[in-house]
């Protein structure tokens, strides 16, 4: 299940010959940024009357008029506004699924009206830990903001969320899969505002899941087999791949 539109064109895998691995690193951050905006957004009232701290640092997504809280992905080079969280990869690990040497899955076949069509279906894993720092100008509105996200991930958002795209991939996240960390309390000087800034790092562990789909038309790497023959009988079999 997700809570988020399944079809998001931002986090979704792609055809084989579009996979990259920096892709998933890119795409994991963009699926935490869902998941806080998910937590902040106005139409949440149960999360909204659970956390007073909620109202005052509650976001929209799409409106830029209705944001108390300002997330990034990676640090803005121009213009940055706070308070604001940004989303970093501080590491992340290829699993491996000892599932083949390149990973495939299951072959998918279709009959349609101009013939048979099939679809290799491949897979991969990897734990990818992203960091948050929270930067503030204050240090009580810095240590809101870290209690929301501790409540965000450590209570509500630690299921598996799934985003399907239209040709059959999958991205599927299951966020915290370990003790939430908060780094110390930290104080910067931001020459633009000439103040101070208030900041907190938080280091979340995620398993990332990826499926990606080969589209393979025609004979040349599947051969149809009806029958086998054996002593003396015939064995029917299904139609498989070789």
């Amino acid at each position: 299940m997700s809570v988020f539109n399944t079809n998001n064109s931002d986090v979704t895998t792609g055809l084989i010959t579009n996979y990259n691995f920096y892709k998933v690193i890119q795409q994991t951050k963009t699926a935490m940024i869902n998941i806080i905006y998910e937590f902040l957004d106005s139409r949440n009232m149960l999360f909204k009357q659970d956390m007073e701290e909620i109202p005052s640092m509650q976001s929209s997504k799409t409106q830029e008029d209705n944001k108390n809280l300002y997330i990034y992905r990676d640090f803005p080079e121009t213009d940055r506004k706070f308070p604001c969280i940004i989303i970093s990869t501080e590491n992340a690990t290829e699993m491996k699924p000892y599932i083949g040497a390149d990973n495939f899955l299951y072959t998918q076949e279709y009959v349609t009206s101009s013939g048979t069509t099939y679809d290799d279906v491949y897979a991969g894993m990897a734990m990818v830990t992203n960091q948050i720092t929270i930067l503030a100008e204050s240090g009580d509105a810095r240590n809101k903001i870290c209690e929301l996200l501790f409540m965000c991930f450590g209570n509500y958002f630690r299921g598996q969320f799934i985003y399907k795209g239209d040709d059959g991939s999958q991205f599927i996240i299951t966020p915290a899969q370990e003790a939430l960390q908060f780094g110390s309390e930290q104080e910067a000087k931001e020459d633009s505002m000439k103040q101070q800034i208030y900041l907190q790092t938080m280091n979340i562990v995620n398993h990332i899941e990826y499926h990606y789909v080969s589209y393979i038309d025609g004979p040349e790497r599947y051969t149809k087999i009806d029958t086998v023959k054996g002593y003396g009988s015939v064995i029917e079999i299904p139609v498989i791949g070789l």
